[in-house]
């Protein structure tokens, strides 16, 4: 089960305001959710902004059936349904674009609807800018999770062509950026199979001792494990992290064993690294802003 879109929600949120009373349309979510019997995990999605998105489209098909003229706003947040509604409710049971189109086609003339004719796709055309069918939000956050992914992606190319051991003085960066106590890059000489030490606590009593591998593409094989396991004692801690990933004979040969190792691939060195502003730095930044009709009704107090 999929997220109802909020053209899939416009009928039976529209149906709940047919009672002549005024209504918020976040009262009638527990109502939508069982009518549609939506699970909890679909409910409890987020976008972005931290707002759930069956909200969020719940939101949007408020504002299209207003935007209709099939609600009335009676003050900030509270509608009641119109005659117009009303009607439309005795006409079909399902409302989209198209159906409001096609059958108040003065909303076209006034080019506040449009439908895309190659694309089949409705559009909402404001200010001569033909916006796509999905809410704003929504279309905001999936164009910064693509420009996240290409990031990372350039990240994880630019940590397999750096040098060896600048890779290993970027995991100390990154552990102390964890939280971890002071780290220091071992020497070659004398690493014996250690590339650093991370101190586990501010007073340095425990020590996470590290493997760092830069690898273009071969993934890290089990003897490379063993040898590392074997250079630390066995109540130390050991961190190995690569740039590429691990074979699942790593996986297995681990889960049977009482190791306190812990592996850390290219893809999920990167999401820290992201979460963390290591590596990367602030490009844009926009600010959203919606109405605040308490100032218009409250201008004549």
């Amino acid at each position: 089960m999929t997220i109802p879109k909020y053209d899939e929600l416009m009928y039976p949120l529209l149906s709940l305001y047919n009672d002549d009373k005024t209504h918020n349309y976040k009262e009638f979510s527990s109502q939508i959710i069982q009518k549609l019997k939506l699970s909890e995990d679909i409910v409890n999605v987020k976008i972005k902004s931290g707002q759930s998105q069956f909200i969020n489209n719940l939101y949007w098909a408020n504002t299209y059936l207003f935007n209709a003229e099939f609600l009335n706003r009676e003050s900030r947040g509270n509608y009641t349904i119109t005659q117009r509604g009303k009607e439309v409710l005795k006409k079909t049971t399902f409302i989209d674009k198209k159906f409001i189109l096609s059958s108040y086609p003065e909303l076209k003339a006034q080019n506040f609807w449009k439908v895309n004719a190659k694309s089949d796709v409705d559009t909402l055309v404001v200010d001569n800018l033909v916006i796509s069918d999905v809410p704003p939000e929504q279309r905001i956050e999936t164009e910064i999770q693509k420009l996240e992914i290409n990031t990372k992606n350039e990240i994880l190319s630019t940590l397999k062509e750096i040098e060896p051991r600048k890779f290993e003085f970027l995991v100390i960066k990154l552990l102390e950026k964890l939280g971890y106590g002071v780290g220091e890059v071992t020497q070659y000489s004398k690493d014996g199979g250690i590339d650093g030490v991370v101190k586990g606590d501010t007073l340095g009593f425990e020590k996470i001792y590290i493997q760092a591998k830069r690898y273009k593409e071969n993934n890290v094989q089990l003897s490379e494990i063993k040898h590392f396991i074997a250079s630390i004692n066995n109540n130390d801690k050991g961190l190995f992290i690569t740039t590429s990933d691990f074979t699942s004979s790593i996986y297995t040969y681990l889960s049977k064993r009482n190791e306190k190792v812990v592996l850390i691939n290219g893809q999920e060195l990167v999401n820290l690294m992201f979460r963390l502003n290591l590596g990367v730095s602030m490009s844009y930044q926009y600010e959203v802003k919606n109405i605040d009709t308490d100032f218009f009704e409250l201008l004549d107090k």
